[in-house]
């Protein structure tokens, strides 16, 4: 058996539509955005039972909801989903979570923005 001493679940790739941005039109006509989300979980070596671990199907119910939430700032965003995350998964660890907003409407052209944060758990 190896010596698990850290896992992670997470969902990478993660586009939904929304409507986040400090201009009013953000708030009008919306953007695509990519959530790129990894969380630490305590190592589970002793079979294949979900209620040991967290389930990745919850991580993605928390993007959904907290995407609907308009924000003017990715940071906002971001920091929303780990506050949920932590208060709906205490066995949570390290989280890192990447927000991309595609297409950002800035002169010259820019294929995305984005705002990338790394919480550590709070025991450490």
């Amino acid at each position: 058996m190896e010596n698990l001493t850290r896992q992670f679940v997470g969902i990478q790739g993660l586009r939904l539509f929304g409507y986040h941005g400090v201009y009013p039109e953000e708030a009008l006509t919306g953007h695509w955005f990519v959530i790129d989300l990894k969380v630490g979980i305590p190592p589970v070596t002793d079979g294949d039972d979900l209620t040991k671990t967290l389930n990745y199907a919850s991580l993605h119910e928390i993007c959904l909801e907290v995407m609907a939430i308009r924000a003017d700032l990715l940071e906002t965003v971001a920091s929303r989903i780990i506050g949920r995350i932590r208060h709906q998964h205490p066995m949570a660890g390290e989280i890192h979570i990447r927000v991309t907003k595609e297409n950002p409407a800035f002169r010259g052209g820019c294929s995305a923005v984005f705002v990338e944060f790394l919480a550590t758990s709070p025991e450490l």
